[in-house]
């Protein structure tokens, strides 16, 4: 059985014996990856760098809203790397939980955030180099 499918299962047993045995059967049928890519997105930053999306780990699944599903998966860590033109990284920026970037004009980072009942709204971010609080 998978990570995700043990820590189903062991989520499961605080339900009770019989949702733990039922994930359990359930996903003796289901295939789940035991590796996934290092990250789930790159993007242009502001000032001609380059944004890497973390995947998010079992434990970020875990925490967030949606629990551990394949939903979670989709999102992403919030955590993102931030590297120069020439590769080298420059450190790592946290953006809020579910928050997508989708464009990059200037400073300002424009995304879309979804609640935790997945409705989704417009966001603009300030990207500030570190220092200049």
């Amino acid at each position: 059985m998978s990570l995700y499918g043990e820590s189903l299962a062991r989520g499961m047993t605080q339900v009770g014996p019989e949702a733990a045995g039922m994930a359990k059967r359930m996903l003796a049928n289901v295939s789940v990856a035991e590796h996934y890519p290092m990250f789930a997105a790159i993007r242009p930053g502001p000032g001609g760098l380059i944004l890497v999306q973390r995947s998010a780990s079992v434990s970020e699944m875990q925490g967030a809203p949606s629990g551990l599903t394949l939903e979670a998966l989709s999102y992403g860590s919030p955590t993102w790397d931030v590297f120069a033109e020439s590769g080298l990284q420059l450190g790592a920026v946290t953006f809020p939980e579910r928050f997508r970037p989708v464009s990059v004009t200037g400073d300002a980072i424009v995304g879309i955030v979804a609640d935790s009942l997945g409705v989704q709204s417009i966001v603009r971010l300030r990207a500030e180099p570190p220092g200049q609080r």
